[in-house]
């Protein structure tokens, strides 16, 4: 009988065969990778000077500060002043705003972000450069398989592997025929389709429950999640009856929940089951006042994901053109297939087609769903939902902030969002998303004030993760 470190072994090595398969199956691109710079170290003193500073909360602005890093963590922060700064290596902040690294609350480590009729593989690391040349110091991945993501989680953490610091969860709990069994056989060729919807965690009655949330434990998992969405329309979608034991068991083991939506019915069952966190709101569906003041008072919060859903429906009219920063990280074999008239072959993939046509008939809704969501103040975070079509790592985060002011929210509202807000989303006492003394040190330096236009967050000098200033240049 194998042991179970012999079985773990095993188990990694089937992952690594699959996904090395999957990748032979499909045009690979070659990109490069930016870099740490070689002479900064975690024991590096660093103070930033005389910058203005948006703490993570709060309305204002901190003038004219001192902010002095002491290896991975903010040591002191101070009215700015004339004095000696020691050994402190001083970095200029005269005219800038410090803010807390970013954090995106919805990623797909293991993705690669192209269309399903482009065939291009993904790249993990290169996710992780993008997220982190963005400003992004910390993501919180939402589906993949543990036996990857957990060395990538270990590899960045101990300087490794550059990227933001990694929680995540394993493969998602779903029912036989649901999201994302469809989309997964659609984007990924046979046997590697087979081999990786196989792992996922199937849900078959209340009595399984138990034994699904000590397997993902036992995994080391960060929070749990759910699929709860008829993903393409007409297919299966987890009940209620069959949530409420898997929330029960995993709340019992000290972790959150996070259910992916798509319907009103989809929320407010996942809501009465006791979900903590709601992914992608609701995009393929109207929300009503009832519907919300129940959700307020079910206390859950939402990442709306929207700036991905709108691209999906340019991209559904023909009419989807990169943005400026999606260029600077992805590259075009991504992005071509889907600008423009390229995007026609969206009908060859029924799956993705399916989502496009909802998304298309119901965002004319969306107006009037964020209206009700500002009116009952409901809690949200921001995410992407990256890399996917029409959200790409790193500049989808910028542009689902823009998205967000776009439709009501203050600009201040959107960064505590992407920051302070974020870092509570799974995590009772987080030691980022502030920046505050004996925190560590995950900032963003920009060249202009985000609470005046939310694009400044685009005009990044300098980012800083955990002490370390990370060097921005693309190597060609």
């Amino acid at each position: 009988m194998k042991t179970p470190f012999a079985l773990l072994c095993s188990k990694m090595l089937l992952w690594c065969l699959a996904l090395v398969f999957m990748l032979s199956c499909r045009t690979t691109i070659t990109i490069d990778y930016p870099e740490l710079i070689d002479d900064i170290r975690e024991d590096t003193l660093l103070v930033i000077r005389n910058v203005d500073v948006f703490t993570g909360e709060g309305e204002e602005l901190l003038r004219g500060y001192d902010v002095f890093i002491d290896g991975e963590r903010i040591a002191k922060m101070q009215p700015s002043s004339s004095l000696e700064t020691g050994n402190y290596k001083v970095i200029d902040g005269t005219g800038k705003t410090l803010l807390p690294g970013f954090i995106d609350t919805h990623v797909h480590v293991m993705s690669g972000g192209s269309s399903p009729w482009a065939k291009i593989g993904p790249s993990p690391v290169h996710n992780l450069h993008a997220w982190l040349f963005s400003g992004i110091t910390t993501i919180y991945d939402l589906g993949g398989a543990a036996e990857i993501t957990k060395p990538l989680q270990e590899g960045v953490r101990d300087n490794t592997i550059y990227g933001p610091d990694i929680y995540f969860t394993a493969a998602p709990v779903t029912v036989k025929g649901s999201h994302p069994i469809p989309a997964l056989k659609e984007l990924n060729p046979w046997p590697a389709r087979s081999f990786i919807t196989s792992n996922l965690n199937i849900i078959k009655k209340p009595e399984d429950a138990k034994k699904i949330i000590e397997g993902l434990v036992e995994q080391n998992v960060d929070y749990i999640k759910l699929i709860c969405d008829e993903l393409p329309p007409g297919s299966p979608f987890m009940a209620e009856e069959l949530m409420k034991p898997l929330m029960e068991e995993a709340h019992n083991q000290g972790l959150k929940v996070l259910v992916h939506i798509g319907s009103v019915e989809n929320a407010l069952a996942a809501a009465r089951a006791g979900a903590d966190v709601l992914a992608h709101a609701v995009y393929r569906d109207k929300l009503s006042d009832a519907d919300v003041k129940f959700l307020k008072e079910k206390g859950v919060k939402m990442i709306f994901t929207i700036s991905g859903f709108e691209n999906i429906d340019a991209m559904y009219t023909q009419k989807y053109k990169p943005k400026p920063f999606d260029t600077l990280t992805t590259p075009e074999p991504i992005l071509g297939p889907v600008t423009g008239d390229n995007a026609s072959e969206m009908k060859e993939a029924p799956v993705m087609f399916g989502l496009a046509k909802a998304i298309h008939h119901y965002i004319g809704d969306y107006e009037q769903n964020f209206d009700l969501l500002q009116k009952y103040k409901i809690p949200f975070l921001v995410g992407t939902d990256s890399p996917n079509y029409g959200a790409y790592p790193g500049s989808s985060l910028h542009q689902e902030m823009q998205t967000l002011v776009k439709y009501g929210y203050t600009e201040a509202e959107v960064l505590r969002a992407a920051t302070s807000d974020a870092a509570l989303m799974f995590l009772d006492k987080p030691d980022f998303g502030i920046i505050k003394e004996g925190n560590l040190a995950n900032v963003v330096l920009l060249d202009a004030n985000p609470l005046e236009d939310i694009e400044n967050t685009q005009k990044i000098n300098l980012v800083i993760k955990r002490g370390q200033v990370v060097d921005r240049t693309f190597e060609k």
